[in-house]
């Protein structure tokens, strides 16, 4: 099997690779996704010279040396305006997000003044030119590119959606993804395994993983070690998903027979193998405009593959403007062996004291292990057994953010 690097893999499946096309949803049901259009401004941010304290409305020339008492001419609501200017020596009893009257150019908060009655007040400290007013257009103004085609939709972007009144949004359609579990020794989660089998996990972690990631889950089965089966149920998943993923199979013993049934259904292949531990065997391929992977069966492997190179392909399906997670150095909590000649991932978790660091768990083998790490710890190929405190390269989080 001729492996290639990585990072040849990465390029190999993003080579050409473009959002699928726009559809448009509703607001409340744009969580999670990405614009497939830029959001303006409808006017301007703040439409109106705004309070941001409650106090009172003045002219800051007139209470520069300070005790200032003023008459209070008016009160102003949050939506409400009031009807008269502000004239020399004059205040306006005002409430946070009011408009500033006419005349005034500033707000001093409650806390610095006394009032003996509604008809007065007395303004105890000295307050410059704008202060505690929110200017007309300080935030933006009318058609300023809010959020830019690519941006995905957290609840905070969501809000400024609404605020500039985006009852719908365009964004880039979610990927349909099926998921095929190929060998005779599988059988459900809901049935008895015999002697010989093994209850079939990789559905549900790589399922799970390809929907946290923003993907829709639309067809999975569990496939026996039979060419026609395969080829039939390879034929089956290919009609409905845009990202077809297959689970053991393809190395090179005698009954994995997944890539050949993947060529007879029309699939080109593009690689297969890939510098790695775990996940050496992974297979890439094209039908058409639907990217095909063969993950290892290992349950292990088929997650450190699946979140390696199918979750950025999903992501940048989807359009995001930056589909890879986020990596960053941190010291090692416990001492990790050598790699040997392949680059190695292990899952880890961070943990906080003083200062960050990270901590190494569970094996290639070993899902019980590997579960406890949310993060993954990228190690090069050749490397000697690092000590604690050596500085390693982590992948980050949660893939769907």
């Amino acid at each position: 099997m001729a492996l290639i690097s990585i990072g040849d893999a990465h390029a190999q499946i993003r080579d050409g690779l473009q959002p699928l096309e726009a559809e448009s949803v509703s607001l409340a049901d744009a969580q999670g996704r990405v614009l497939a259009q830029d959001v303006c401004a409808d006017r301007d941010m703040p439409p109106f010279n705004r309070a941001m304290m409650d106090g009172f409305a003045v002219r800051a020339a007139d209470v520069q040396n300070p005790p200032v008492t003023l008459p209070v001419v008016d009160t102003v609501l949050a939506g409400t305006a009031s009807s008269r200017e502000v004239r020399p020596g004059e205040a306006v009893r005002i409430m946070t997000g009011a408009t500033v009257p006419v005349g005034s150019d500033a707000v001093q908060m409650l806390e610095n003044t006394e009032s003996m009655d509604r008809e007065s007040v007395t303004v105890l400290e000295s307050v410059s030119a704008g202060r505690h007013v929110a200017k007309q257009g300080s935030d933006c103004r009318a058609g300023d590119v809010l959020l830019q085609s690519g941006t995905s939709l957290s609840a905070a972007r969501l809000g400024v959606c609404a605020m500039v009144g985006q009852t719908s949004l365009d964004v880039y359609r979610q990927p349909r993804v099926a998921i095929l579990s190929t060998g005779d020794e599988l059988v459900d989660v809901n049935e008895a395994p015999g002697p010989v089998q093994i209850r079939e996990s990789n559905r549900t972690s790589v399922g799970a993983l390809v929907q946290r990631a923003g993907a829709v889950l639309v067809h999975t089965a569990i496939v026996p070690d039979q060419e026609e089966a395969t080829c039939e149920a390879i034929r089956n998943a290919l009609a409905c998903s845009d990202v077809l993923l297959l689970s053991g199979g393809i190395s090179k013993g005698d009954r994995d027979i997944v890539r050949a049934c993947l060529i007879q259904e029309g699939v080109t292949p593009v690689f297969h193998g890939v510098c790695i531990k775990p996940g050496k065997p992974l297979f890439f391929g094209r039908s058409g405009s639907t990217l095909v992977f063969g993950l290892p069966g290992n349950p292990v492997s088929s997650l450190v593959t699946a979140r390696l190179f199918v979750v950025p392909a999903l992501r940048q399906l989807m359009g995001y403007q930056r589909p890879d997670e986020v990596r960053m150095m941190m010291p090692l909590l416990n001492e990790v062996k050598g790699t040997g000649n392949r680059p190695w991932v292990k899952a880890a978790t961070v943990q906080w004291g003083q200062g960050v660091w990270v901590h190494t768990t569970g094996g290639s083998g070993d899902m019980k292990g590997f579960a406890r790490g949310e993060e993954l710890v990228m190690l090069p190929a050749n490397h000697p057994t690092l000590p604690v405190g050596a500085s390693v390269e982590v992948l980050l989080g949660d893939p769907g953010s």
